[in-house]
């Protein structure tokens, strides 16, 4: 499956898949490659025989922080959450998934919800001090009805 995902691409592309892993066992690398690249049946793969879903993959970050970075991966978020990930891992940015979720913007409500359910805390602060909270305040300026669904969840999960 993967090398088949890797040859749609041309040549060039395959040849610096190739040279750029960067020292990483192949199958982190073909995980790295699916989240960024968006293959969720390549994801589903890799962990599926066995590749640890919080193996830290790039600059302190795991599967779960790369898929919850990017604004089209609410499928592979879906993914990598049934192998029951660390939710409040820090990258080198002291970023969790979480924090990375909220500032992408874009997202799925039901993505959101379950990472809280597996016990996502919206307080712990990247290394600038912000948590969910002030990227929450941000996105109240661009998409108000989302704003609403997402304080709604977070500060239920405060009250508990």
């Amino acid at each position: 499956m993967t090398e088949n995902c890797i040859s749609t691409y041309n040549p060039e592309f395959k040849k610096w898949f190739i040279e750029n892993q960067n020292g990483l066992p192949d199958d982190l690398y073909r995980l790295l490659w699916a989240l960024y690249f968006n293959f969720p049946d390549v994801v589903e793969e890799e962990l599926e025989n066995g590749v640890n879903v919080n193996e830290i993959i790039s600059s302190g970050n795991t599967a779960l922080h790369i898929a919850c970075k990017d604004r089209q991966n609410s499928q592979i978020i879906r993914i990598v959450l049934n192998y029951k990930p660390l939710v409040n891992i820090r990258n080198e940015e002291l970023e969790t998934p979480l924090n990375l979720l909220i500032k992408n913007l874009y997202f799925e409500i039901d993505v959101l919800r379950k990472l809280l359910e597996m016990g996502a805390d919206p307080n712990i602060p990247n290394k600038d001090g912000n948590t969910c909270f002030h990227y929450l305040n941000m996105y109240a300026l661009i998409n108000t009805d989302q704003f609403e669904n997402i304080a709604a969840l977070l500060y239920n999960i405060i009250q508990i």
